[in-house]
């Protein structure tokens, strides 16, 4: 009876000690450890081959193609990755734009939307809901000629204001300074073409160069808090030399658990890399020449091509038709287009979607439900939009200052 007491007084005496060491030595790790951190910071979820490592952050050169892109991708860190080789192949096929090698001289020598002109191909007097029109588009320069190669960046729609009806039309690019659009008709009434030329080719050019050159022309601020010391410090997907700074004190990276994507922030003076907290917008801080700034200037972005001024005038079916959209869930492609607007309501042409217009049936929707939404501020208006119209709803960035969704 007495050894046991003896037993049990020991180790109440030595069970403290052992805790301390171990807390002493945990605390010890995490002031000295240099290895990443898996923190809860936005990743930039580009999926274009870029070599994290490398030291001075720059891109590899864009292959020819989409095909050899995808055959010359390299392996994901640790020879595991989470993309099949058709997703990938199917990703760089999205991501791939062409090439044009001509130096610009002058900024007339680059696409003018105000030159460009389209036309409805073998315009009828009448179509049918699921009829298809195409239209063909010519791009022209500042001086009025035919350009000779693709790589414009065009986007098209089909609508009809006083009914509140629109849907996208996807453009072709022939390679030649000729386009092509496909318009499916999907609902009766008079429907118009809009079309505008977002960026000349010349223009992409430069915002390409400007993303192999220089990943530091968008950056963001981490926010760095350990008791009452704060520091804030530039971020960003890439390790470059302008984000290592004097180059003394290195980068803190942290890595997704999942993607294995990389996040790095310049090495707060006095705070360890795993007081990062929360980020916030940084700046812009591109080097363009005037020459590139004319071509990027608001004056030629986004701007509408003129073109006939015609109607379509689309009659109703004669028979309904039949429904094969299948009920909506996870995991099914994406039409093109995805749907259309009518009556200012969205109709999935994916699957048969549903409609909520009250915050009631919204909230009953909800209930129950976590909702993770990542992308860019098109999605962030889509979750500022729920935010207001389920007031109810508690959302992240609200505990969370400055949290990227």
């Amino acid at each position: 009876m007495n050894l046991k007491r003896i037993e049990t007084k020991v180790l109440l005496v030595i069970s403290p000690a052992i805790l301390f060491i171990f807390l002493f030595l945990v605390y010890n790790y995490d002031m000295h450890s240099e290895g990443p951190r898996k923190l809860p910071a936005p990743a930039n979820r580009h999926h274009y081959p870029t070599n994290l490592d490398s030291v001075d952050g720059s891109a590899p050169a864009e292959q020819s193609t989409a095909q050899d892109a995808a055959q010359n991708l390299p392996p994901s860190k640790d020879g595991v990755s989470d993309v099949g080789s058709e997703e990938r192949t199917s990703l760089l096929a999205g991501l791939w734009w062409p090439l044009d090698n001509k130096t610009l001289t002058s900024v007339t020598e680059a696409t003018d939307a105000k030159k460009c002109f389209y036309k409805v191909i073998d315009l009828r007097e009448n179509y049918t809901i699921g009829s298809v029109v195409r239209v063909m588009l010519v791009a022209r320069d500042g001086n009025g000629r035919p350009k000779t190669h693709g790589g414009d960046f065009f986007q098209a729609k089909l609508y009809n204001s006083g009914l509140k009806a629109s849907t996208f039309g996807p453009v072709v690019d022939h390679l030649n300074g000729t386009y092509t659009v496909q318009f499916s008709l999907l609902w009766p009434g008079p429907a118009r073409v809009s079309v505008r030329l977002i960026h000349s080719s010349e223009a992409v050019q430069v915002i390409r160069r400007q993303r192999q050159q220089d990943p530091d022309k968008v950056y963001f601020f981490g926010h760095f808090v350990d008791g009452n010391r704060t520091e804030q410090v530039p971020c960003n997907a890439q390790r470059s030399p302008w984000l290592v700074g004097n180059g003394t004190g290195g980068c803190c990276q942290y890595t997704d658990p999942v993607t294995r994507e990389s996040w790095f922030c310049r090495r707060p003076a006095s705070l360890p890399c795993w007081a990062l907290t929360y980020h916030s917008m940084g700046s812009y801080r591109a080097k363009l020449s005037s020459l590139d700034a004319s071509v990027l200037n608001g004056s030629r972005t986004n701007i509408m091509v003129p073109g006939r001024d015609f109607e379509i005038h689309v009659l109703p079916q004669d028979e309904k038709m039949r429904e094969t959209r299948p009920q909506c869930r996870p995991g099914l492609g994406t039409a093109v287009p995805a749907g259309f607007y009518f009556q200012d309501r969205w109709t999935s042409l994916q699957c048969r979607s549903r409609s909520f217009p009250t915050p009631a049936l919204l909230s009953a929707c909800l209930r129950d439900k976590e909702v993770h939404m990542m992308g860019d501020s098109t999605l962030r208006q889509w979750f500022e939009y729920l935010e207001s119209a389920v007031p109810s709803k508690t959302p992240e960035a609200a505990r969370c200052p400055g949290t990227f969704l």
